[in-house]
């Protein structure tokens, strides 16, 4: 075989392998940008078997108390309840204080906002918070 027939094949193959290479990065990094948000369980350390998605979660360090807010989006495709707690923990990781809530009948592709209240948490003693969300339906 003449150097010229060599690079006549392995020119398209290089050309092929690099598109193909290219395109499967091209897909893996749509596939990752494309990944639904999390459901948390991260009181559980795990991802839970749940509808609910928490979509908003803000928390109010004060003084003398603490206050989370969280939004939860019903993802199912017919009305579902949870219960929903909420732990705060300080420094050395243990538990503060912990509360729940139910949701209460939430329609498909509705949210749901709740106000958590915590006075034995403040900003000198809090350092994060998890939540668990159990579906109940």
């Amino acid at each position: 075989m003449t150097a010229r027939k060599v690079l006549g094949l392995g020119l398209p193959l290089l050309i092929f392998t690099i598109v193909l290479g290219s395109s499967i990065g091209a897909v893996g990094a749509i596939y990752v940008t494309q990944l639904p948000p999390i459901k948390l369980s991260i009181f559980q350390q795990n991802y839970a078997d749940s509808e609910f998605t928490v979509v908003v979660l803000r928390t109010n360090l004060r003084r003398t108390n603490t206050e989370i807010d969280i939004r939860l989006t019903n993802g199912g495709t017919s009305t579902h309840s949870a219960n929903v707690t909420v732990s705060c923990y300080g420094d050395s990781d243990n538990l503060l204080q912990e509360t729940f809530q139910l949701t209460g009948s939430v329609a498909a592709g509705q949210y749901v906002d709740r106000t958590y209240t915590f006075d034995a948490v403040n900003r000198n003693n809090f350092s994060y918070s998890e939540i668990a969300v159990q579906d109940l339906t």
